[in-house]
């Protein structure tokens, strides 16, 4: 079932509860209910549980904003966790990677807005937004899927070459050592 709205030249649209069906191979419509009466909100209602979601009614409140703050706070979250992402990503390696272990390297870019970034570039962006700021990232992950360690790249044009950049368990440096790939500028 879903909801169509059918143009109705110099009259408003028949707003109609409809279904589709397949017979001699061919698909048909028929209309189960006109809505045309009901309310924009009772309509649009109808309309997120025909797609299976929850309608939850406006005088009732779905969320309660128990703090807010204002958008620094995400900024101070971000630095801290720049500042702890080698101990972060030595953990996750401990926990994820053995020796000999197989390990997933994905090279993507992504569009950015904004000014400020230190590491946005010009360039080609695969997201398909032509003459955007862009940045690179490199994402290793083990075999489960599970990310180990991230990298931020500016968003240089060509990437022509990986280099390893080798980082050594705590506990045991002489023999516990985890290979990390950096993408290099040629």
């Amino acid at each position: 079932m879903y909801i169509e709205a059918v143009p109705n030249r110099n009259s408003p649209p028949a707003i109609l509860l409809r279904e589709s069906y397949r017979e001699g191979g061919k698909v048909h419509k028929r209309t189960l209910c006109n809505l045309s009466d009901w309310p924009t909100a009772r309509i649009e209602g109808l309309r997120g549980v025909l797609k299976g979601g929850t309608v939850i009614p406006a005088e009732q409140d779905a969320f309660t904003v128990i703090r807010s703050l204002p958008h620094g706070h995400v900024a101070a979250a971000l630095d801290w966790l720049l500042e702890r992402q080698p101990a972060i990503e030595a953990t996750l390696a401990k926990r994820h990677l053995t020796n000999g272990t197989l390990v997933l390297y994905d090279v993507s870019s992504s569009y950015i807005e904004g000014r400020c970034c230190p590491l946005d570039k010009r360039g080609h962006s695969r997201d398909g937004k032509k003459g955007t700021l862009r940045i690179i990232y490199g994402l290793l992950c083990a075999p489960d899927g599970c990310p180990v360690a991230i990298e931020v790249f500016d968003g240089i044009p060509a990437i022509r070459k990986r280099s390893p950049r080798k980082s050594r368990n705590s506990n045991s440096p002489s023999t516990s050592t985890t290979w990390f790939w950096s993408v290099i500028a040629a």
